[in-house]
C-alpha cells in the first residue's frame, strides 16, 4: 500500500455495522446487555468529549445530555440483567470501530470537530436503535424486553436532536 492511499485509509470513517450484525449481536440477552453496554459506552465517552471540546454551545449541550441518559440506560439495563438472573459482567470494552472513532474525534477540534461529533452521533444511535427495537420484538428476556422498548424512544429522541443540530450547521 502506498503512503498516499494509507493515510486515504486512516482518514476514512470505519465501516458502520451491518443490521445483521448489529441484529446477530443482541439475540441473546447476553448479547444484548454487551451491544447496549457499548453503545452507552461510546456514547458516554464521546459525550465527555463534546461537552468538553464542543465549538457550540449545542454540541456540548448534547454531549452532557449523552453522559445523562446514556448512564441512565445502563442502569436500566444492569437492574433488568440483575433481576433476570444474569451473572453481574465486566462493563465491555469499546468496539474497535468504536475505538477508532473516539480517536478521530479526539483528533479535531472547533466547528471540525462539531461536525465529526453529529455525524458519528448519527450513525451510533440508527446503530443503537436497530439494536433495541431489535431485542424489545425478539428477545428472549423479558425484563431486558421492556428495557429495550422504553429505550427505544429516547435513541429516537436523540437521532431528532442531531438531525435539527446538523440542519443547523
Amino acid at each position: 500500500m502506498s503512503a498516499a492511499s494509507l493515510a486515504l485509509a486512516q482518514d476514512a470513517p470505519p465501516p458502520p455495522m451491518t443490521p445483521s450484525a448489529m441484529a446477530d449481536m443482541a439475540k441473546s440477552p447476553g448479547a444484548y446487555v454487551t451491544a447496549a453496554g457499548q453503545s452507552d459506552k461510546f456514547e458516554i465517552t464521546e459525550g465527555r468529549l463534546a461537552a468538553q471540546m464542543g465549538s457550540s454551545d449545542k454540541v456540548r449541550a448534547f454531549g452532557q445530555k449523552m453522559i445523562t441518559d446514556h448512564t441512565k440506560s445502563t442502569m436500566k439495563v444492569m437492574a433488568a440483567a440483575k433481576m433476570s438472573g444474569l451473572p453481574k459482567m465486566p462493563p465491555p470494552a469499546l468496539r474497535p470501530d468504536q475505538q477508532d472513532m473516539v480517536a478521530q474525534l479526539k483528533a479535531a477540534s472547533g466547528p471540525a470537530f462539531d461536525s465529526l461529533y453529529i455525524q458519528q452521533q448519527m450513525q451510533s444511535h440508527q446503530q443503537a436503535l436497530m439494536v433495541q427495537q431489535n431485542y424489545a420484538k425478539h428477545g428472549a428476556d423479558m425484563h431486558l424486553k421492556m428495557v429495550a422498548m422504553k429505550t427505544v424512544p429516547v435513541v429516537q429522541e436523540h437521532i431528532s436532536m442531531l438531525q435539527n443540530m446538523g440542519s443547523g450547521m
